[in-house]
This record gives structure tokens, sequence and C-alpha cells, in this order.
């Protein structure tokens, strides 16, 4: 199961990254970020953004995921977090 997780994770950030860079429908405000921080950056401006709204079980959850998959938290936050930064 842990390799199947990491291939899951791995294989959709690939896409968030192939999607984020080809779209023409990004946001201005979102090509902004995305150029002043990276994609990295953007997904992690979402993270901190989103903070005080995300209650301490996803962190934790999030953590326990990383921790049995051996997936690094902040990618597995990033793949996460896509959806918010996208709908926004």
């Amino acid at each position: 199961m842990k390799d199947a997780i990491n291939t899951f994770v791995t294989d959709t950030y690939d896409y968030i990254l192939s999607e984020l860079l080809v779209s023409d429908d990004i946001a201005p405000w979102l090509q902004k970020i995305i150029a002043q921080k990276g994609v990295d950056g953007a997904l992690d401006w979402t993270r901190q953004v989103t903070a005080p709204y995300t209650p301490q079980s996803y962190y934790d959850e999030i953590q326990g995921i990383a921790d049995a998959s051996g997936i690094d938290y902040d990618l597995l936050f990033r793949v996460n977090v896509f959806p918010e930064l996208t709908k926004a």
C-alpha cells in the first residue's frame, strides 16, 4: 500500500504541474503568484491563507499519512490544497 500511495501522490503532483503550466484558464492573480513563488510557493501560500480555517485534525491526518507512507509532508499537503488554489 505504501508504494501505491507514493506512486499516486507523485503522479498526481506531476499532473498538477503539467496542467498549471500549460493552462490558459488561470486567473491573472494566480499567474502572478506562480510567477513570483513558483507552483510550490503558490500551493504553500494556499496552505498559509487557509490555515485559520483548517482544523488541527487535518494537519494530523496529513502527518499520519506522510509518516506511514514515507511521502514528504509538504508534497502531500501541496497535492491536498491544489483544489483550494484553483477554485478561488
